[in-house]
């Protein structure tokens, strides 16, 4: 039997629909029901049925035929159509392996060890600076539409400010597990992809060497939801690796060495961030000092981004740094 699983976040719904280990397909869907924009036409029965339902017969799927999952932040919607199975979404992170998922949406951060929200969504400045009216209005707009995208990267730069703020000063991400991030600050299509990678790296706070992923389709949190339902229909579905981050808050020296062959030598000084971008799949060691982290040596993969290097002591997301991104976006195809 087929089984659809759906996690609703503040900003949209991921869904999965399973038929085999061989046959499945995941799908963003940018709206959750909002009764201010869609009362007078839906329930909100009859809007997710509806969207089920869409997505079923995209693949030839009958929704009645399946088994439906639901989950979401932090609860699933309460729906009077038939559902087989719900669960909260600390139930799924409790069974997320091999991974550290961080959920990130507009107003808030969780994992499975914290988790930071704020009710009101305002801009990342001083009350008595002033204001940009369109800006101001932007996020009056944004707590009835949460579904919105700005075209404006200072106020993506806002936003993404707020996020980061939200963590505590010693709240820390392990450097052990690979961080994954997603929930749909980075499920919905972004306009300016070198802040998805700053924000991430903003929320790095200790020395050290980790891997980072972006999960742009839930597929983390929708896999683990299936599988607490089936343990036999577990599926893997492969998350390409974003990059390697080195956070160490002071001046640091690396050698990396490719398998190819080839060798670049680093040398940074504190309060700098550099991208050294390696091919999606290409295999480097590094040779790591520094005076906070030693000696190190480790070997990486490339990905998207490559190789990030990040010797600042006050993390903050400045517009200045998108151009760093940029060129590691635009040259992973580069060697190093």
């Amino acid at each position: 039997m087929p089984i659809l699983c759906s996690f609703t976040d503040l900003h949209g719904v991921s869904l999965l629909l399973y038929k085999s280990p061989e046959e499945f397909w995941f799908k963003n869907f940018p709206y959750i029901y909002n009764k201010a924009i869609f009362s007078t036409s839906f329930t909100e029965d009859l809007f997710y049925q509806n969207l089920f339902t869409s997505f079923c017969k995209e693949h030839d799927v009958n929704l009645s035929l399946c088994d439906v999952l639901l989950t979401g932040f932090l609860e699933a919607p309460k729906l009077g159509i038939p559902v087989k199975l719900t669960k909260s979404l600390y139930e799924v992170f409790e069974n997320i392996k091999y991974t550290y998922p961080i959920l990130i949406n507009n107003t808030s951060i969780l994992t499975t060890d914290f988790c930071f929200s704020s009710s009101t969504l305002k801009p990342h400045r001083k009350s008595v600076e002033f204001g940009d009216v369109d800006e101001d209005n932007y996020y009056a707009n944004l707590e009835i539409y949460p579904q919105i995208v700005t075209n404006e990267i200072s106020t993506q730069i806002d936003l993404d400010s707020n996020i980061a703020f939200l963590m505590d000063e010693k709240s820390t991400l392990p450097s052990g597990l690979p961080l994954l991030f997603c929930g749909s600050r980075f499920s919905r299509t972004s306009i300016f992809a070198e802040l998805d990678y700053l924000l991430m790296l903003n929320l790095i706070r200790e020395p050290g060497v980790y891997e980072i992923k972006r999960d742009t389709f839930n597929v983390t949190i929708l896999s683990a939801l299936l599988n607490i339902y089936d343990r036999k229909t577990n599926i893997k579905p492969e998350i390409e690796k974003s990059a390697t981050v080195i956070s160490n808050p002071s001046a640091l020296e690396c050698m990396i060495k490719t398998d190819e062959g080839t060798s670049q030598l680093v040398q940074l000084e504190k309060d700098k961030t550099m991208v050294v971008p390696i091919p999606k799949g290409n295999r480097a060691k590094i040779l790591l000092k520094s005076h906070l982290l030693g000696t190190v040596e480790h070997e990486i993969i490339g990905g998207d981004i490559g190789l990030i290097f990040d010797t600042r002591v006050e993390k903050r997301i400045v517009i200045q740094d998108v151009g760093i991104f940029s060129l590691g976006l635009k040259s992973f195809s580069r060697k190093v």
